[in-house]
């Protein structure tokens, strides 16, 4: 195939055993056993998808710790909200029974009679 011979084909795939052969003699780990290759490709799979879980959780829980944190600010700010205006309603109604100092006097008599 590729315009090879038939001979050359043989004599790559002996170069191929050579060459495993040095590397096994070498020290180097040969992976080429199929039932391993399926049994890490399985490995690999499985880590992914449990990766994949776990991503999913810390994100769903990150989007709870968010909302909930933005429901107990808008409660915080409402809470604010109305006990300001119950201190200025407070203030409004005391106000509305005195006088201004300086400026209504005393309502006993006139000053100059």
């Amino acid at each position: 195939s590729g315009g090879r011979s038939p001979e050359g084909e043989g004599e790559d795939a002996q170069i191929d055993v050579w060459q495993k052969a040095l590397e096994k003699a070498g020290g180097i780990k040969q992976r080429d056993d199929p039932k391993l290759l399926k049994k890490m490709l399985k490995r690999k799979e499985r880590a992914k998808r449990k990766s994949q879980r776990e991503w999913k959780a810390r994100v769903k829980t990150v989007r709870n710790e968010m909302l909930e944190k933005q429901t107990k600010r808008r409660e915080n700010l409402k809470a604010r909200m109305t006990k300001s205006k119950a201190k200025a309603a407070r203030a409004k109604a005391v106000a509305a029974g005195q006088d201004r100092a300086g400026f209504e006097g005393k309502k006993r008599s006139f000053l100059n009679q």
